[in-house]
């Protein structure tokens, strides 16, 4: 069970600077510490939960409309685990309350789920004190009962008559938690599958990452466990009695699901590819539609992406572990581009030489044929500070020097639009 167990606590040890690519824009949030659950409310603030940096420094943020963080709650649980770490990983909106799975890994057998009220917070006067928060369950305690040894609390979901469904990335398993009662049963357990590779252990354990509830079924995605094989992971159909049958296979990592609010239809989000020697690939992540029949893909080149949500206006935020929050319309995070795939790129952006850098750099990209352009400088806050480049400019290769002398030290992007497609790289200036 070690190689399942531990596998999204080590996906949190990840903080990767990397270049940006495809559909992504620049970051509507920076520097949170490993964010992965991700909720809008009815004021368009986007909460945010942090797994933190493994200190007990876990944290619930609210992302308001003019892109400011202010801090929600702090000093939640968060530890290191080997090779990662541990601590809240999603939150729900439920009936005016915050309900956060404080999963604190396999190495403690701990792991709550959390509740708390926020009437009287207020953006920008602070967080709210530690005594606000409200434990609803003792999760560790309550898979150790039932004779599952390894616990992870990940993922929650409301379901129908005020119940509440709660994924266990440890035991591989979804509780059930009355809405009447507060009794927990063990609603379903996920089988592992065999490993077909001659690396890592016999089989593959299921890791479930997040539920989706549609009114009929509740729906399961996996991470799939070590050796994080492409095609692993799965998304499984779950009926009200606890029926589970495969919904989906042939995924990679799933981190999150949701539903376009435009068709209903159910969107996957991937974390990447992974490289025994290297680790998580970044820029390899994916966001994909999902059915029985059929996998199409929506965007590519995620940056580790961690978690997503759907507004209700169809806009998408997508999570990175790298520390990033992206914010994408959904007229093109959802739309399918038919491109012909043996045609080359139109376009393409390189990485910055040197990077980092101080003061200057130099920004080298490719045309296919001639076309209108912008150059784009940005912010770690998405701002825009400067462009380069603005107007038609003929087929080559182009290179344009920034010079920086008058900004301060941080993380910076660079985007290239043109003909409605956009690339984003990120690069570091170090004084």
């Amino acid at each position: 069970m070690q190689y399942a167990t531990k596998c999204l606590s080590a996906l949190c040890g990840l903080f990767l600077w990397a270049g940006l690519s495809h559909a992504q824009l620049p970051p509507y949030a920076a520097n949170l510490a490993t964010p992965i659950g991700l909720e809008v409310d009815d004021q368009g603030w986007l909460w945010v939960a942090e797994v933190g940096l493994g200190n007990n420094d876990g944290a619930i943020s609210v992302v308001t409309p003019d892109g400011q963080i202010h801090s929600f709650i702090e000093g939640l649980g968060s530890v290191t685990e080997p090779g990662g770490v541990a601590g809240s990983y999603h939150l729900e909106l439920i009936d005016g309350f915050i309900y956060i799975t404080n999963g604190l890994g396999t190495v403690t057998p701990e792991g709550y789920l959390l509740r708390i009220d926020p009437t009287g917070f207020s953006p920008g006067n602070g967080p709210l004190p530690a005594t606000a928060i409200d434990t609803v369950a003792n999760t560790g305690a309550f898979a150790l009962s039932n004779g599952l040894m390894e616990n992870n609390l990940y993922d929650i979901e409301p379901g129908p008559d005020g119940d509440l469904f709660l994924a266990d990335a440890g035991s591989n398993s979804v509780y059930k938690m009355d809405g009447q009662t507060g009794e927990m049963e063990v609603f379903a357990s996920l089988d592992p599958t065999p490993n077909p590779s001659p690396v890592g252990p016999p089989v593959i354990e299921a890791v479930p990452s997040n539920l989706l509830y549609d009114g009929e079924y509740l729906y399961v995605s996996t991470f799939s466990g070590f050796p994080f094989l492409e095609g692993a992971a799965r998304i499984y159909q779950i009926n009200m009695d606890g029926e589970v049958q495969l919904f989906q296979e042939g995924l990679t990592l799933i981190t999150d699901l949701d539903t376009d609010p435009s068709d209903g239809s159910l969107l996957a989000l991937q974390m990447g590819l992974y490289d025994l020697n290297d680790g998580f690939v970044p820029e390899t992540g994916s966001l994909v539609r999902v059915s029985e029949e059929r996998i199409d893909s929506l965007l590519t080149g995620l940056l580790l992406p961690s978690g997503m949500h759907m507004a209700p206006d169809g806009d998408i935020f997508i999570a990175s572990l790298a520390g990033l929050i992206f914010k994408m319309p959904g007229n093109v995070a959802t739309s399918i581009e038919d491109v012909d795939p043996s045609s080359p790129e139109r376009f393409s952006l390189y990485q910055n030489y040197p990077n980092p850098f101080n003061p200057a750099t130099t920004i080298r990209y490719e045309l296919q044929k001639p076309a209108q352009v912008q150059l784009t400088i940005f912010d770690a806050q998405g701002r825009e500070i400067t462009r380069l480049a603005d107007g038609l400019q003929e087929a080559g290769e182009y290179e344009v020097r920034w010079d920086a002398a008058g900004f301060a030290s941080g993380l910076y992007f660079y985007s290239l639009r043109t003909e409605g497609r956009i690339l984003t790289r990120a690069m570091m200036l170090a004084k």
